[in-house]
């Protein structure tokens, strides 16, 4: 196998990835979310609120593209953003309880695209990927 089209291979991986996920999405009623709503709302559904800031990086986004989802998110009605009462520079957004109902949907969800996507690997190469991946990702960091 080739090695010089390891990153066209995890964009692939992803691009499918998204694609399943939409599908889910769509099954489970949800299909005014993308993927990019999901990894916002996961990561609220784990920490209740979240800065802005602390947001887009746990997310890996930049801020403008965060704004931009979570205007919609707040639109359909999953999550609130809000002022800090001690510093107005800082924005939080937390879960209405609309978004706090997606927990089970989003875990079914989370659990059949792993399991579909790695169904083929034993345990020692899931963790030889997370370990890959991992040391790709710090190299751009």
């Amino acid at each position: 196998m080739k090695t010089n089209n390891i990153i066209s291979l995890i964009s692939n991986a992803r691009a499918v990835a998204n694609t399943f996920l939409k599908q889910e999405l769509k099954k489970h009623g949800l299909q005014e979310l993308v993927p990019a709503h999901g990894s916002i709302l996961f990561a609220l559904i784990n920490a209740e609120q979240m800065t802005m800031k602390d947001l887009a990086s746990a997310i890996r986004r930049d801020k403008s593209t965060l704004t931009a989802l979570v205007t919609k998110l707040e639109k359909l009605g999953y999550v609130l953003r809000f002022t800090s009462y001690d510093d107005h520079r800082v924005s939080f957004v937390k879960l209405t309880d609309k978004g706090r109902e997606l927990k089970e949907s989003f875990e079914a969800i989370s659990k059949s695209l792993i399991e579909t996507g790695l169904k083929d690997l034993s345990p020692t190469e899931k963790e030889t990927i997370a370990i890959i991946l991992t040391k790709i990702i710090q190299n751009y960091d």
